[in-house]
């Protein structure tokens, strides 16, 4: 073997040891969080449609409501997640990058395909070309979040715990609760003060930011250094209580949440709402509280959650939402259970296959690509 394929060897092997092995309390996280996105695009107006259909004021509506208002935080969830687990890893290569890219484009002209074998779109040279562009946005600020994150992984294992904190409650009030109240601005004065924001000239972009993600990354990186997991020796009451705690602020948030939603929407359910992401802390700390060691079947399905990211609104179309969320409220829930578990097993099988067919090429390709960042040299 070359000298360089002796190094790009070396440098997977680099990459693969600062894994660790998988909480699966907070692999079951992750499956919640894919779940509430499936939720979240089922009530879309312009995706599964149920608050288009949803006949107004009735049980159903509210239901609804209280469901989108408790996933409306399952992005922040995922950012939140990637912080806890990366912010121990001075170490970045190409091959993650590469994958997502990847596999976005390859499922995007897939379904294209599958649409245009299905008679539900007309082919075109355009759409084929427009299918090929990964012009997905949480992929885009993820993966530019991934390779700026081994640095402010640095700052925070430079920084004191109290600075830690001062930095947190910093980013905090610049990126979610000023941006947030700007917003409200907005709407009670029904004008757009631009250039007041501290995400952009053009307002908050409601999460939909790079800022978003490094203030939720910083948090979950927050978390792990001040090490979120019950000691040992705390007596069971205790813990009970503080569990009990985060139930109790969780079901306030979710209300205040609902309520703000009623008056403007787009504020209450935009991502770097201070409401939206004490919801998603809150949860996160429930999660890490269970006590469900290493669990290989939640590890396996949590695997799939990119894969359902990416394929369940293709999926979600098919399910007759419209009838359905406008029957009771026992068969509209039954009907949403039914449609969350579908997309996921679907969705998983495909996984499985995809995965099956390209963990090989990456595996070759991991030892040809040596770009890597390192901060630990």
């Amino acid at each position: 073997m070359s000298r360089k394929n002796d190094v790009a060897t070396m440098t997977v092997k680099r990459v693969e040891s600062v894994k660790e092995p998988r909480q699966s309390n907070i692999e079951l996280l992750r499956i919640f969080a894919i779940m509430g996105v499936i939720v979240l695009h089922y009530n879309n107006v312009d995706m599964g449609g149920a608050f288009k259909f949803v006949i107004p004021n009735t049980v159903n509506q509210y239901v609804l409501l209280i469901l989108e208002s408790i996933f409306i935080c399952a992005v922040d969830l995922f950012i939140l997640i990637t912080g806890y687990f990366l912010s121990v890893s001075y170490k970045r290569n190409l091959i993650k990058p590469l994958q997502l890219i990847v596999q976005v484009i390859i499922f995007s002209a897939g379904m294209y395909i599958v649409r245009v074998v299905m008679g539900s779109t007309m082919f075109s040279l355009k759409s084929l070309v427009g299918s090929l562009i990964p012009n997905n946005y949480f992929v885009i600020l993820y993966i530019a979040l991934y390779f700026v994150s081994p640095y402010i992984n640095l700052l925070f294992k430079n920084l004191s715990e109290i600075k830690r904190k001062q930095f947190i409650i910093i980013l905090i009030l610049l990126f979610s609760v000023w941006p947030f109240l700007v917003d409200l601005l907005n709407v009670i004065t029904k004008r757009e003060w631009f250039g007041l924001s501290t995400i952009g000239a053009y307002g908050s972009q409601w999460g939909y930011s790079i800022v978003n993600f490094i203030l939720l990354y910083c948090m979950g990186a927050y978390f792990r250094t001040i090490g979120i997991k019950d000691n040992q020796s705390n007596l069971n009451c205790r813990k009970k209580n503080s569990t009990l705690i985060l139930i109790g602020i969780l079901v306030l948030l979710i209300i205040l949440i609902m309520l703000l939603s009623r008056y403007e929407e787009n504020v209450a359910w935009e991502y770097c709402s201070p409401l939206v992401i004490a919801e998603a802390v809150v949860i996160f700390l429930l999660f890490s509280k269970l006590k469900v060691g290493s669990n290989k079947i939640i590890n396996r399905l949590a695997k799939a959650a990119f894969s359902v990211f990416l394929l369940h609104t293709y999926i979600l179309m098919h399910f007759d939402i419209e009838y359905f969320v406008q029957q009771n409220i026992a068969v509209m829930l039954g009907h949403l259970l039914f449609t969350m578990f579908v997309i996921y097993f679907i969705c998983w099988i495909v996984h499985q296959i995809y995965n099956w067919i390209t963990e090989p090429i990456y595996r070759m390709l991991a030892t040809k690509i040596s770009f890597f960042i390192d901060l630990d040299d």
